[in-house]
């Protein structure tokens, strides 16, 4: 067993990174105050790099969440400016723009991509059908805490109409 310690700073935002994501073994993404989303990919030695599409920007204020989708064809973002965009992953292209009324904290999708869930610091949670790739509002669960929500996560086995997923 190696006692080399393996570690790399990666540089490229400009103000405090406030989320990563991986995406399997080979991509990374990032979230910045600096309204920036950032994609790496790993090298052939491990390390990562910026690709060709490497800055995805589209919020007008900080950037607090983002999520790769489970197969990796969207990445989710959440902002204080109160919009989740959705990104296509391969091309950065906007795939669409929902938005909440307070300063969205975070958000995540199920293990098999169909829902997408988002948390704001108004307390309350928004639940989203992601089927194919299409985006649709379903409900709002209003004040899930009275303090604001900073985080929200699927659990990677969960029951839709009583069959489990």
């Amino acid at each position: 067993m190696s006692s080399e310690t393996f570690y790399q700073i990666l540089t490229g935002h400009q103000s405090d990174v406030n989320w990563v994501d991986f995406n399997g073994h080979r991509k990374l993404v990032s979230c910045s105050n600096d309204r920036t989303i950032r994609i790496w990919e790993a090298n052939e030695q491990q390390y990562f790099v910026k690709p060709k599409l490497s800055t995805l920007i589209g919020h007008e204020y900080g950037v607090n969440c983002v999520r790769y989708s489970p197969f990796g064809t969207i990445i989710a973002s959440a902002s204080t400016d109160g919009c989740i965009i959705l990104w296509n992953s391969q091309n950065g292209e906007q795939v669409t723009l929902y938005k909440h009324d307070a300063k969205i904290t975070g958000c995540s999708f199920t293990p098999d991509s169909t829902y997408m869930i988002s948390c704001s610091s108004s307390g309350d949670l928004k639940l989203w059908d992601t089927k194919y790739g299409n985006v649709s509002y379903l409900m709002t669960y209003e004040v899930a805490h009275d303090l604001g929500v900073l985080g929200c996560d699927f659990s990677s086995q969960y029951e839709v109409n009583g069959k489990r997923k």
